[in-house]
Protein backbone atom coordinates (compact mmCIF):
# COMPACT_ATOMS: atom_id res chain seq x y z
CA UNK A 1 0.00 0.00 0.00
CA UNK A 2 1.15 3.75 -0.70
CA UNK A 3 0.19 6.65 0.63
CA UNK A 4 -2.14 7.25 -2.14
CA UNK A 5 -3.97 4.54 -0.73
CA UNK A 6 -5.20 6.69 2.01
CA UNK A 7 -5.91 9.91 0.07
CA UNK A 8 -9.50 11.13 1.00
CA UNK A 9 -9.72 14.86 -0.53
CA UNK A 10 -9.89 15.77 -4.18
CA UNK A 11 -6.95 18.04 -3.42
CA UNK A 12 -4.42 14.89 -3.04
CA UNK A 13 -3.32 14.32 -7.16
CA UNK A 14 -2.83 18.06 -7.27
CA UNK A 15 -0.50 18.15 -4.23
CA UNK A 16 1.37 14.89 -5.26
CA UNK A 17 2.34 16.48 -8.76
CA UNK A 18 3.22 19.56 -7.38
CA UNK A 19 5.78 18.15 -4.74
CA UNK A 20 6.82 15.54 -7.28
CA UNK A 21 7.71 18.79 -9.59
CA UNK A 22 9.51 20.54 -6.79
CA UNK A 23 11.76 17.56 -5.77
CA UNK A 24 12.59 17.09 -10.08
CA UNK A 25 13.09 20.92 -9.77
CA UNK A 26 15.61 21.13 -6.63
CA UNK A 27 17.33 17.68 -7.94
CA UNK A 28 18.19 19.02 -11.52
CA UNK A 29 19.22 22.80 -10.47
CA UNK A 30 20.48 22.47 -7.14
CA UNK A 31 21.58 18.88 -5.94
CA UNK A 32 22.51 17.14 -9.61
CA UNK A 33 24.28 20.57 -10.50
CA UNK A 34 26.67 20.56 -7.31
CA UNK A 35 27.66 17.05 -8.35
CA UNK A 36 28.65 18.73 -11.72
CA UNK A 37 29.89 22.11 -10.37
CA UNK A 38 32.69 20.27 -8.98
CA UNK A 39 33.95 19.53 -12.65
CA UNK A 40 32.86 22.55 -14.37
CA UNK A 41 33.18 25.41 -12.00
CA UNK A 42 29.74 26.66 -12.50
CA UNK A 43 28.64 28.50 -9.12
CA UNK A 44 25.48 26.92 -7.44
CA UNK A 45 22.71 29.78 -6.07
CA UNK A 46 20.12 29.00 -3.05
CA UNK A 47 16.39 30.55 -3.48
CA UNK A 48 18.16 33.03 -1.13
CA UNK A 49 20.60 34.12 -3.35
CA UNK A 50 23.51 32.86 -1.96
CA UNK A 51 26.10 31.09 -4.42
CA UNK A 52 28.63 28.78 -3.51
CA UNK A 53 31.70 28.07 -6.67
CA UNK A 54 33.31 25.06 -5.73
CA UNK A 55 34.95 23.99 -9.20
CA UNK A 56 38.08 22.01 -9.37
CA UNK A 57 38.61 22.10 -5.29
CA UNK A 58 38.34 18.73 -3.04
CA UNK A 59 35.04 17.80 -1.68
CA UNK A 60 36.23 17.90 1.75
CA UNK A 61 36.84 20.64 4.83
CA UNK A 62 34.75 24.19 3.59
CA UNK A 63 32.72 22.60 0.45
CA UNK A 64 31.78 19.66 2.63
CA UNK A 65 30.53 21.22 5.80
CA UNK A 66 28.55 24.13 3.58
CA UNK A 67 26.99 20.87 1.40
CA UNK A 68 25.65 19.60 4.80
CA UNK A 69 25.39 22.83 6.71
CA UNK A 70 22.19 24.34 5.90
CA UNK A 71 22.53 25.41 1.68
CA UNK A 72 20.11 23.46 0.47
CA UNK A 73 17.29 23.73 3.71
CA UNK A 74 15.90 27.22 2.47
CA UNK A 75 14.76 26.01 -1.05
CA UNK A 76 13.54 22.42 0.85
CA UNK A 77 11.07 24.95 3.42
CA UNK A 78 10.16 27.22 0.55
CA UNK A 79 8.24 23.85 -1.03
CA UNK A 80 6.61 22.62 1.77
CA UNK A 81 5.81 26.16 3.38
CA UNK A 82 4.35 26.77 -0.23
CA UNK A 83 2.63 23.38 -0.04
CA UNK A 84 0.87 23.48 3.07
CA UNK A 85 0.07 27.27 2.52
CA UNK A 86 -1.61 26.27 -0.82
CA UNK A 87 -3.26 23.32 0.27
CA UNK A 88 -5.11 25.86 3.49
CA UNK A 89 -5.94 28.21 0.11
CA UNK A 90 -7.87 25.22 -1.79
CA UNK A 91 -9.62 24.01 1.64
CA UNK A 92 -11.01 27.57 2.43
CA UNK A 93 -14.60 26.87 0.33
CA UNK A 94 -14.13 23.39 1.61
CA UNK A 95 -13.37 23.99 5.60
CA UNK A 96 -14.48 20.08 6.33
CA UNK A 97 -11.54 19.08 4.25
CA UNK A 98 -8.95 20.80 5.60
CA UNK A 99 -7.49 18.56 8.39
CA UNK A 100 -7.58 15.31 5.94
CA UNK A 101 -6.01 17.29 3.02
CA UNK A 102 -3.17 19.38 5.55
CA UNK A 103 -2.64 15.24 6.69
CA UNK A 104 -2.16 14.35 2.66
CA UNK A 105 0.14 17.28 2.49
CA UNK A 106 2.46 16.09 5.42
CA UNK A 107 2.62 12.62 4.35
CA UNK A 108 3.68 14.20 1.06
CA UNK A 109 6.17 16.00 2.48
CA UNK A 110 7.26 13.47 4.55
CA UNK A 111 8.98 11.47 1.30
CA UNK A 112 10.14 14.36 -0.34
CA UNK A 113 11.87 15.43 2.35
CA UNK A 114 13.34 11.52 2.90
CA UNK A 115 14.04 11.31 -1.24
CA UNK A 116 16.23 14.55 -0.91
CA UNK A 117 18.15 13.94 1.73
CA UNK A 118 18.74 10.18 0.23
CA UNK A 119 19.74 11.85 -2.78
CA UNK A 120 22.42 14.42 -1.00
CA UNK A 121 23.75 11.33 0.81
CA UNK A 122 24.56 9.60 -2.86
CA UNK A 123 26.29 13.02 -4.44
CA UNK A 124 28.25 13.50 -1.13
CA UNK A 125 29.18 9.47 -1.73
CA UNK A 126 30.05 10.18 -5.29
CA UNK A 127 32.18 13.09 -4.64
CA UNK A 128 34.13 11.72 -1.62
CA UNK A 129 34.42 8.59 -3.36
CA UNK A 130 36.22 10.17 -6.65
CA UNK A 131 34.36 7.51 -8.85
CA UNK A 132 34.39 4.95 -6.85
CA UNK A 133 31.99 5.53 -3.78
CA UNK A 134 31.62 1.92 -2.92
CA UNK A 135 34.88 2.89 -1.01
CA UNK A 136 33.53 5.12 1.40
CA UNK A 137 30.61 5.09 3.88
CA UNK A 138 27.42 6.76 2.64
CA UNK A 139 26.44 9.55 5.48
CA UNK A 140 23.69 8.72 7.22
CA UNK A 141 20.88 11.16 6.95
CA UNK A 142 18.10 10.11 9.75
CA UNK A 143 19.03 13.11 11.80
CA UNK A 144 18.01 15.82 8.70
CA UNK A 145 15.31 14.01 7.99
CA UNK A 146 14.33 14.12 11.31
CA UNK A 147 14.72 17.71 11.57
CA UNK A 148 13.05 18.67 8.71
CA UNK A 149 9.95 16.05 9.79
CA UNK A 150 10.12 18.34 12.79
CA UNK A 151 9.45 21.85 10.76
CA UNK A 152 6.97 19.47 8.24
CA UNK A 153 5.15 18.68 11.72
CA UNK A 154 5.19 22.34 13.28
CA UNK A 155 3.65 23.62 10.14
CA UNK A 156 1.08 21.32 9.55
CA UNK A 157 -0.36 21.46 12.80
CA UNK A 158 -0.14 25.26 12.99
CA UNK A 159 -2.20 25.26 9.31
CA UNK A 160 -4.40 22.49 11.10
CA UNK A 161 -5.06 25.15 14.45
CA UNK A 162 -5.64 27.92 12.21
CA UNK A 163 -7.90 25.68 9.83
CA UNK A 164 -10.24 24.79 13.04
CA UNK A 165 -10.67 28.09 14.62
CA UNK A 166 -11.94 29.71 11.09
CA UNK A 167 -14.68 26.99 11.05
CA UNK A 168 -15.27 26.74 15.05
CA UNK A 169 -14.05 29.70 16.72
CA UNK A 170 -17.83 31.15 16.44
CA UNK A 171 -19.57 27.78 18.01
CA UNK A 172 -20.42 28.33 22.03
CA UNK A 173 -21.37 25.04 23.53
CA UNK A 174 -21.53 23.66 27.25
CA UNK A 175 -18.67 21.58 28.57
CA UNK A 176 -21.37 19.20 29.11
CA UNK A 177 -22.96 19.36 25.55
CA UNK A 178 -19.11 18.79 23.85
CA UNK A 179 -18.94 15.61 26.13
CA UNK A 180 -21.96 14.34 25.18
CA UNK A 181 -21.23 14.69 21.33
CA UNK A 182 -18.10 12.77 21.81
CA UNK A 183 -20.12 9.93 23.84
CA UNK A 184 -22.31 10.08 20.32
CA UNK A 185 -19.20 9.95 18.16
CA UNK A 186 -17.40 7.20 19.66
CA UNK A 187 -20.41 5.65 20.38
CA UNK A 188 -21.29 5.74 16.95
CA UNK A 189 -17.92 4.40 15.83
CA UNK A 190 -18.05 1.33 18.04
CA UNK A 191 -20.68 -0.18 15.50
CA UNK A 192 -19.75 -1.72 12.70
CA UNK A 193 -20.43 0.40 9.63
CA UNK A 194 -23.13 -2.02 8.08
CA UNK A 195 -25.04 -1.98 11.33
CA UNK A 196 -24.69 1.77 12.04
CA UNK A 197 -28.35 2.61 13.90
CA UNK A 198 -29.73 5.71 15.23
CA UNK A 199 -29.40 6.49 19.19
CA UNK A 200 -32.50 6.14 20.88
CA UNK A 201 -33.33 8.98 23.45
CA UNK A 202 -36.27 7.80 25.90
CA UNK A 203 -37.59 10.50 27.89
CA UNK A 204 -39.37 9.71 31.21
CA UNK A 205 -40.03 10.49 34.82
CA UNK A 206 -36.80 9.66 36.02
CA UNK A 207 -34.83 11.69 33.40
CA UNK A 208 -33.72 11.48 29.25
CA UNK A 209 -31.97 7.93 28.64
CA UNK A 210 -29.72 7.60 25.60
CA UNK A 211 -29.55 3.90 24.25
CA UNK A 212 -27.33 2.66 21.48
CA UNK A 213 -25.13 -0.96 21.19
CA UNK A 214 -22.07 1.35 20.63
CA UNK A 215 -22.63 2.82 24.28
CA UNK A 216 -20.84 0.71 27.33
CA UNK A 217 -24.13 1.93 29.71
CA UNK A 218 -26.96 3.40 29.11
CA UNK A 219 -26.62 7.29 29.18
CA UNK A 220 -28.53 9.15 31.47
CA UNK A 221 -28.40 12.97 29.40
CA UNK A 222 -30.64 16.08 29.34
CA UNK A 223 -32.40 16.51 26.05
CA UNK A 224 -31.87 20.31 25.93
CA UNK A 225 -28.23 19.28 25.02
CA UNK A 226 -29.27 16.80 22.23
CA UNK A 227 -31.31 19.68 21.37
CA UNK A 228 -28.25 22.27 21.31
CA UNK A 229 -26.21 20.50 19.32
CA UNK A 230 -29.39 19.55 16.69
CA UNK A 231 -29.40 22.94 16.42
CA UNK A 232 -25.56 23.55 15.82
CA UNK A 233 -26.10 21.27 12.80
CA UNK A 234 -23.89 18.68 15.04
CA UNK A 235 -26.83 16.38 15.26
CA UNK A 236 -29.83 15.39 13.16
CA UNK A 237 -33.04 14.55 15.82
CA UNK A 238 -36.39 12.89 14.05
CA UNK A 239 -39.18 11.49 16.24
CA UNK A 240 -39.23 7.54 17.39
CA UNK A 241 -42.11 5.17 18.07
CA UNK A 242 -44.37 8.09 20.58
CA UNK A 243 -44.32 11.65 21.52
CA UNK A 244 -41.60 10.03 24.36
CA UNK A 245 -38.95 8.31 21.69
CA UNK A 246 -36.36 10.67 19.37
CA UNK A 247 -34.12 9.48 17.51
CA UNK A 248 -30.57 10.43 17.09
CA UNK A 249 -27.34 10.61 14.20
CA UNK A 250 -24.12 12.71 14.36
CA UNK A 251 -23.82 14.78 11.54
CA UNK A 252 -20.71 15.03 9.11
CA UNK A 253 -20.51 18.26 10.52
CA UNK A 254 -20.80 16.18 14.27
CA UNK A 255 -18.09 14.02 13.35
CA UNK A 256 -15.73 16.82 12.00
CA UNK A 257 -16.03 19.35 15.57
CA UNK A 258 -15.11 15.69 17.19
CA UNK A 259 -12.16 15.33 15.70
CA UNK A 260 -11.42 19.29 16.53
CA UNK A 261 -12.19 18.40 20.41
CA UNK A 262 -9.90 15.78 20.29
CA UNK A 263 -7.23 17.31 19.23
CA UNK A 264 -7.75 20.07 21.39
CA UNK A 265 -8.27 18.48 24.80
CA UNK A 266 -7.03 16.01 26.74
CA UNK A 267 -7.90 14.22 30.65
CA UNK A 268 -5.84 13.17 33.31
CA UNK A 269 -6.19 9.60 32.61
CA UNK A 270 -4.33 9.62 28.96
CA UNK A 271 -1.49 11.12 30.74
CA UNK A 272 0.27 7.86 30.32
CA UNK A 273 -0.44 7.92 26.66
CA UNK A 274 0.50 11.37 26.16
CA UNK A 275 3.98 10.49 27.76
CA UNK A 276 4.28 7.40 25.31
CA UNK A 277 3.58 9.68 22.36
CA UNK A 278 5.31 12.47 23.26
CA UNK A 279 8.79 9.57 23.63
CA UNK A 280 8.00 8.34 19.77
CA UNK A 281 7.44 12.13 18.97
CA UNK A 282 10.96 12.93 20.29
CA UNK A 283 13.96 13.92 17.85
CA UNK A 284 15.87 11.23 19.31
CA UNK A 285 13.74 8.63 18.57
CA UNK A 286 12.76 9.54 14.82
CA UNK A 287 16.24 10.38 14.33
CA UNK A 288 17.14 6.41 15.63
CA UNK A 289 13.81 5.25 13.97
CA UNK A 290 13.13 7.67 11.24
CA UNK A 291 10.59 4.64 8.80
CA UNK A 292 9.47 3.29 11.89
CA UNK A 293 8.16 6.78 13.28
CA UNK A 294 6.63 7.32 9.74
CA UNK A 295 4.63 4.70 9.69
CA UNK A 296 3.03 5.07 12.99
CA UNK A 297 2.13 9.23 12.17
CA UNK A 298 0.68 7.92 9.38
CA UNK A 299 -1.63 5.69 11.09
CA UNK A 300 -1.95 8.08 14.12
CA UNK A 301 -3.14 10.88 11.26
CA UNK A 302 -5.73 8.25 9.83
CA UNK A 303 -7.39 7.22 13.36
CA UNK A 304 -9.29 10.59 13.81
CA UNK A 305 -10.71 10.61 10.62
CA UNK A 306 -11.30 7.07 9.96
CA UNK A 307 -14.51 5.61 9.40
CA UNK A 308 -14.52 3.32 6.39
CA UNK A 309 -13.15 -0.69 6.69
CA UNK A 310 -10.56 0.67 3.79
CA UNK A 311 -9.27 2.86 6.61
CA UNK A 312 -9.25 0.54 9.14
CA UNK A 313 -6.97 -2.11 7.47
CA UNK A 314 -4.78 0.50 6.04
CA UNK A 315 -4.17 1.83 9.59
CA UNK A 316 -3.48 -1.79 10.29
CA UNK A 317 -1.04 -1.90 7.38
CA UNK A 318 1.12 1.08 8.64
CA UNK A 319 1.42 -0.45 12.33
CA UNK A 320 2.45 -3.65 10.97
CA UNK A 321 5.50 -1.75 8.83
CA UNK A 322 6.13 0.18 11.43
CA UNK A 323 7.35 -2.71 13.78
CA UNK A 324 9.20 -4.17 11.26
CA UNK A 325 10.85 -1.00 10.46
CA UNK A 326 11.02 -0.61 13.98
CA UNK A 327 12.97 -4.37 14.38
CA UNK A 328 14.88 -3.74 11.36
CA UNK A 329 16.43 -0.91 12.74
CA UNK A 330 17.17 -2.72 15.89
CA UNK A 331 18.80 -5.15 14.04
CA UNK A 332 20.98 -2.91 12.00
CA UNK A 333 22.36 -1.02 15.52
CA UNK A 334 22.86 -4.29 17.28
CA UNK A 335 24.05 -6.63 14.53
CA UNK A 336 22.72 -9.98 16.72
CA UNK A 337 24.03 -13.00 15.09
CA UNK A 338 21.99 -15.54 13.66
CA UNK A 339 18.66 -13.43 12.91
CA UNK A 340 16.26 -14.08 10.76
CA UNK A 341 16.62 -12.18 7.28
CA UNK A 342 12.91 -12.16 6.53
CA UNK A 343 11.98 -8.86 7.84
CA UNK A 344 8.07 -9.79 8.25
CA UNK A 345 8.88 -12.34 10.85
CA UNK A 346 9.39 -9.86 13.56
CA UNK A 347 9.04 -12.28 16.79
CA UNK A 348 12.35 -13.99 15.60
CA UNK A 349 14.09 -10.57 15.29
CA UNK A 350 12.91 -9.07 18.36
CA UNK A 351 13.83 -12.07 20.13
CA UNK A 352 17.37 -12.27 18.51
CA UNK A 353 18.10 -8.41 19.94
CA UNK A 354 16.53 -9.22 23.82
CA UNK A 355 18.43 -12.54 24.02
CA UNK A 356 21.71 -10.41 23.12
CA UNK A 357 20.48 -8.15 25.64
CA UNK A 358 19.20 -10.27 28.29
CA UNK A 359 23.28 -12.42 29.08
CA UNK A 360 23.91 -9.27 31.74
CA UNK A 361 20.71 -9.17 33.24
CA UNK A 362 19.07 -11.00 36.75
CA UNK A 363 16.19 -13.54 37.05
CA UNK A 364 13.78 -11.02 36.98
CA UNK A 365 14.82 -8.81 34.46
CA UNK A 366 14.87 -11.41 32.10
CA UNK A 367 11.67 -12.47 32.86
CA UNK A 368 10.51 -9.35 32.16
CA UNK A 369 11.95 -9.22 28.48
CA UNK A 370 10.41 -12.75 27.80
CA UNK A 371 6.88 -11.33 28.78
CA UNK A 372 7.80 -8.32 26.46
CA UNK A 373 8.62 -10.68 23.46
CA UNK A 374 5.33 -12.38 23.87
CA UNK A 375 3.73 -8.43 24.45
CA UNK A 376 5.40 -7.98 21.10
CA UNK A 377 3.59 -11.33 19.56
CA UNK A 378 0.01 -10.58 20.55
CA UNK A 379 0.75 -7.04 18.96
CA UNK A 380 1.70 -8.27 16.15
CA UNK A 381 -1.31 -10.47 15.67
CA UNK A 382 -3.43 -7.53 16.19
CA UNK A 383 -1.52 -5.50 13.55
CA UNK A 384 -1.95 -8.83 11.00
CA UNK A 385 -5.89 -9.26 12.20
CA UNK A 386 -6.89 -5.56 11.51
CA UNK A 387 -4.57 -5.12 7.87
CA UNK A 388 -7.07 -8.50 7.16
CA UNK A 389 -9.61 -7.92 9.66
CA UNK A 390 -12.03 -7.35 6.45
CA UNK A 391 -12.33 -10.95 5.69
CA UNK A 392 -13.76 -11.47 9.14
CA UNK A 393 -17.59 -11.52 7.95
CA UNK A 394 -18.60 -12.41 11.53
CA UNK A 395 -16.37 -9.81 13.23
CA UNK A 396 -16.12 -6.80 11.24
CA UNK A 397 -13.45 -4.21 12.41
CA UNK A 398 -14.81 -0.86 14.07
CA UNK A 399 -13.43 2.20 15.24
CA UNK A 400 -12.03 0.65 18.46
CA UNK A 401 -9.83 -1.82 17.36
CA UNK A 402 -8.15 1.11 15.34
CA UNK A 403 -7.43 2.83 18.27
CA UNK A 404 -5.94 0.09 20.32
CA UNK A 405 -3.76 -1.22 17.85
CA UNK A 406 -2.29 2.11 16.93
CA UNK A 407 -1.58 2.65 21.17
CA UNK A 408 -0.63 -1.09 21.22
CA UNK A 409 1.99 -0.36 18.30
CA UNK A 410 3.35 2.63 20.17
CA UNK A 411 3.20 1.00 23.62
CA UNK A 412 5.46 -2.17 22.95
CA UNK A 413 8.07 -0.25 20.71
CA UNK A 414 8.31 2.00 23.48
CA UNK A 415 8.97 -0.74 26.18
CA UNK A 416 11.15 -2.29 23.90
CA UNK A 417 13.06 0.66 23.05
CA UNK A 418 13.34 1.80 26.71
CA UNK A 419 14.59 -1.66 27.87
CA UNK A 420 17.22 -1.91 25.76
CA UNK A 421 18.29 1.86 26.46
CA UNK A 422 19.15 0.86 30.41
Amino acid sequence: MTSSMASSTPFYPKRKTAIADAYNRLDRTLLTNWLLSFHSGKPIMNCEGRQVPYGGVEFSGSPRDVFWGGFFEPDFKKVITEQINQTVMDCQPYPSLAESALDETARLAHDFVGKLYERMAEIDQRLRGKGFPETVQRRSVGDKISAMNDFIDEHTDAAKQLAALSQWGELLLEQEQKDLLMNLAEGARNVPPNKRQPFILSQTHEGDHLIHPGLKQVLLTYFGDIDTLANAGLTDVSMGSNRTVRLINVTPKGFSYYRYLKRETGKPAQRVENETRQYILSTQFKSDYVAAYQKWVMAEALLWGADSEQQYTTIGHHCREAMQEFADALIKRRSPSNVEPDKAKTVARVRAILELYAVNLGRTEKAFLDALLVYWGTVSDLTQRQEHGSQNVERPLIWEDARRVIFQTLLVIFEVDRALSR
